[in-house]
């Protein structure tokens, strides 16, 4: 079976991605039309810039080589810009995802789709860190990506509040052994394991 798009789906493709593309230059436009003093060039550099400020950035080629990485990301992973850029994001990877994680994650991307989710990094120490992610792939003339931006989100505080949580639901606060809602649990899964076994 071939896995090249149609011409007719290429065509389809071609469609969306302009109307995409009209769809937000008019985003553009109405930037502009509202302070007509700036060009589309400066209004473009000045919302990159506010990405550039207020989340984690990477872009890669359609490998996954890392071609450049904002100071935040530097800053989190504690690598330099020399030490990231030309390497991929294993450089960063803390081990906890099994690799179908991320195989999904490259499945949806190279389809030329969003993909969103929470991904645990390690710094260059060693300490993990939670990011709130979204991949955007950049399409050519024929709809297959040929770059991606990641934007990230540092949620590492509220993971670790979740887990605190947990901690509290579950454990006595004293003795931080399991509690009566943690027995129950534990109970309830027995009893269930040991129904499916007659």
């Amino acid at each position: 079976m071939n896995s090249f798009p149609s011409s007719k789906s290429r065509r389809l493709i071609s469609s969306k991605r302009d109307d995409f593309m009209h769809k937000n230059n008019k985003i553009i436009d109405n930037l502009i039309h509202h302070n007509g003093s700036h060009s589309p060039e400066k209004v473009l550099r000045d919302i990159a810039y506010a990405l550039d400020k207020s989340a984690i950035v990477a872009i890669t080629d359609q490998t996954g080589k890392i071609l450049y990485v904002n100071e935040l990301f530097t800053k989190i992973a504690q690598y330099s810009v020399e030490e990231l850029v030309g390497t991929d994001h294993r450089i960063i990877n803390s081990g906890y995802h099994p690799p179908k994680f991320f195989k999904d994650m490259w499945r949806t991307i190279g389809r030329g789709n969003k993909w969103r989710g929470e991904i645990c990094n390690k710094t260059k120490s060693g300490k993990k860190y939670w990011v709130d992610t979204t991949i955007i792939p950049f399409l050519n003339d024929k709809g297959k990506p040929y770059q991606y931006i990641s934007i990230r989100y540092d949620i590492t505080a509220r993971k670790e509040a979740e887990r605190m949580v947990r901690n509290l639901a579950y454990n006595d606060q004293l003795t931080n052994l399991p509690n009566r809602t943690s027995f129950r649990n534990l109970l309830f899964e027995e009893v269930e394991e040991a129904k499916k076994k007659r």
